[in-house]
């Protein structure tokens, strides 16, 4: 599999049949940013990439990140029905909570490591599903 994430970006224009300005509209960013991406010249941030697996939610994230296994999620149980449909037929978009629900022990965190203070932990699971967490300010 190819181990740029541009080429996996233009791919997955491709087998969308969406252009790059029609890609920007749906992930929310400007054509300019897409096409820096796409040629190689920026790397794309995490917001970027959490933004394409919010609007396109049978992408699968290890593919997407990693370049490993498949384009597309292969069962059912990978994606949830009740997804909200999006701007473009075909394409879904996930419902996104405002609030993930809080751990004890990750909601609670206030680890300092050399004057630095963690603000977000992620937690990526067997199935290629991941969930963030925000420490709570107290």
């Amino acid at each position: 599999m190819e181990d740029q994430i541009d080429k996996r970006l233009r791919l997955l224009l491709e087998n969308e049949r969406l252009t790059s300005s029609q890609f920007a509209k749906i992930v929310g960013y400007r054509p300019s940013s897409i096409s820096h991406i796409l040629s190689g010249r920026n790397k794309p941030g995490f917001d970027f990439i959490q933004e394409i697996l919010k609007k396109f939610d049978k992408i699968n994230p290890e593919w997407l990140i990693l370049g490993r296994g498949e384009m597309y999620r292969t069962t059912d149980k990978d994606v949830d029905d009740d997804k909200e449909t999006s701007v473009r037929e075909g394409i879904k978009a996930s419902k996104v909570e405002s609030e993930p629900d809080p751990l004890p022990y990750v909601s609670d965190v206030k680890i300092k490591t050399d004057g630095k203070v963690i603000v977000k932990v992620l937690v990526f699971y067997s199935d290629k599903t991941f969930i963030e967490y925000i420490p709570s300010e107290k």
